[in-house]
Parts: structure tokens; sequence; C-alpha cells
């Protein structure tokens, strides 16, 4: 579907919003005037022509999006060592759905990496601080959060500076960062000098839902974090979903399964929405992705293949984290 996009930038802040065309048939509840507004956060290093592939998920819902991604500096070194430049972005982000006219709509985060979680730690902080009028109505971490292991992130790091710099300086750079994290893993953050995003976001206010996708393939942010602060939330009453897609890579599994990722996404939107909210199930989804679910019959079935009233492709396999079962962690 093509729309409008607007490529915006100031105080050295780069950003995409697209405007969907109007759809009578969109099917949500809050009226063709009101469509649901989607912040996708990028991992760190990630390319806009990347982040506009998951874009395309929502403009498709007839959604607007905006799209932004964090500057390396901020996400390794500022934000990490208590710098206040990624609050900064977050009051104009969050600035942008008054300048647009779309202050007061449903708004969506979907969050990728560290890098977007550490983004959607200082917005989710400035909307509870000030009582803001934003309606947040869900969030979707794609291979996020982790508890700041240093092999994941100078993995990270690694990978993003391998197109950007000599070896030499490549290895400088790691090295002075492994310090920095050490630094604030046995230092810095026991003495509560500086607040672990990880930690921000376990024990934060906010109690909008939220999708966990995430792969036990992830050679960046292990599987158990993420499983971990799902947990976590859900003990504080936070609706929480999540999916395990096993074999794809750190911010690889909408690559690796297209139509899988893009059904669980959109059904998510469709139950944070007013209206369109699902009933709860008390039943733990399965981790696999290729596993088959069963009907009320008993009967196995594609677990893709349901359809919901609103025309929405969505999972039985995906359903409310449970009460009764609960991720096991050696």
């Amino acid at each position: 579907m093509a729309g409008d996009e607007v490529q915006g930038a100031g105080q050295d802040m780069d950003y995409n919003i697209t405007f969907p065309e109007p759809l009578s048939s969109a099917g949500w509840s809050t009226g063709p005037s009101e469509e649901p507004v989607v912040f996708l956060l990028g991992w760190a290093g990630c390319r806009d022509k990347h982040l506009a592939k998951y874009s395309s998920i929502y403009q498709q819902q007839g959604c607007i999006t905006v799209r932004y991604t964090a500057a390396l500096r901020d996400v390794f070194l500022s934000d990490p060592l208590g710098g206040e430049r990624l609050r900064v972005v977050a009051c104009q982000l969050l600035e942008l759905l008054a300048d647009y006219g779309v202050e007061g709509q449903p708004v969506l985060m979907h969050v990728f990496s560290n890098g977007g979680a550490m983004l959607y730690r200082r917005l989710a902080q400035e909307i509870a601080a000030r009582g803001h009028t934003v309606q947040v109505v869900g969030a979707v971490f794609d291979s996020a959060p982790s508890d700041r292991h240093v092999r994941g992130l100078t993995r990270a790091l690694n990978a993003i500076l391998k197109t950007r710099t000599n070896t030499a300086m490549r290895l400088l750079a790691l090295l002075l960062y492994m310090i920095v994290v050490l630094f604030l893993k046995f230092f810095a953050i026991p003495l509560g000098l500086v607040k672990s995003t990880y930690k921000v976001l376990v024990r934060g206010r906010w109690r909008w839902p939220e999708l966990y996708l995430y792969s036990q393939a992830d050679s960046i942010v292990p599987w158990r974090d993420v499983c971990r602060i799902a947990e976590e939330r859900r003990t504080t009453g936070v609706r929480v979903r999540c999916h395990d897609f096993v074999t794809s890579e750190h911010v690889s599994h909408f690559r690796a399964f297209p139509e899988e990722y893009t059904a669980r996404c959109v059904a998510f939107l469709r139950e944070c929405l007013p209206g369109d909210v699902a009933e709860e199930e008390d039943e733990v989804e399965t981790s696999d992705s290729s596993t088959k679910a069963e009907d009320s019959d008993g009967h196995g079935e594609d677990a893709a293949d349901a359809i919901d009233e609103g025309g929405a492709r969505r999972r039985k396999g995906a359903v409310w984290l449970a009460k009764e079962e609960r991720p096991s962690f050696p």
C-alpha cells in the first residue's frame, strides 16, 4: 500500500513518518480519523531501508508509522554512562505526535534489540513521569532486552564496526568498550550510579500489553533474559505474549519467518486496540514455530490458519502467558 512519507530532521534527529492511504475497510474501532500510530525503534546500526520493511507490516493495516534509530554513540556510550541524549530524543519523538496532529491516537511501539530498548525505556519513562496524553496500547520487543552480557554486547558492536572501520580501529574500540561494560557491570550499576535499562524495564510502572519475539539461536541477546523479563512483567499484572522462533538469528525473525512474524504483529495490534482485545487464554504457546495447535474439537490445525471476525489472520499458538505454566530457568 502506498502512502505519503515524510523525512524529518532537526536538532540532530532524523526520522521518517509515513501516512497510509485512507482505508474504509481498515476495521479499527477507533474510527478512520484515528489510525493507530506505530513507533519503530531500530537496533544499533540499523539502516532505514531495513526498518522500512517492518514499517510496511503496519502500513498495510492502515497505520501511521514513525521510524527512528538512535545514534551509535548514544546506545554504546552516552546512555549506558547516564547521558541525557536519549531522553531528549524521546521528548522530540513524543512532540512529533502533536506536530503532525495525531496526539491522542492509539500508539504501539515496536522495539528492536537493546538499541531500541534503550530508547523505549526513555519514552516509557517520559510518558509515565509526565502523565502524558499519549495513549500507548502495547509494545512489541524483537530480540530484546538483555541484561548486558559482555559477550553479546561486544559481538553486537563488532558486527557493526566490521563494515565501518579497519581491523586495528575495530579491535581498539572493542577493547575500550569492554572496559566500559565491565565498569558498568561490576561498579556503576551495583553502586546505583547508573540504572540498568533491563532492570528499569522489569520494574516499569506502565502496564500496557507486551509481546516478546525471540529465538534460542540468538547469539547476542540470550533468550533466557527475554523469558525472565516476560515472566517478571506478567507478575506485575502486565498482559504478556511470548514466542520463540527457535532457529532465527538476532533481529532476523521476520526474514526467516515473514508470514508468521507478520501474523503475530497484526494479531497483537488488533488485540491491543480499544474494542479489539481478544479473550485471554490460560495456556502457554508452543516455542516451536512449526508446531501444530489443537482446536476446540481436538483436531490438529496449523497455528496460523485462524481468522478473527475483523478479518485479521491470527495464530492459535499465540496466547497470553499463563499463571499456571511459566518459563523455567536452569
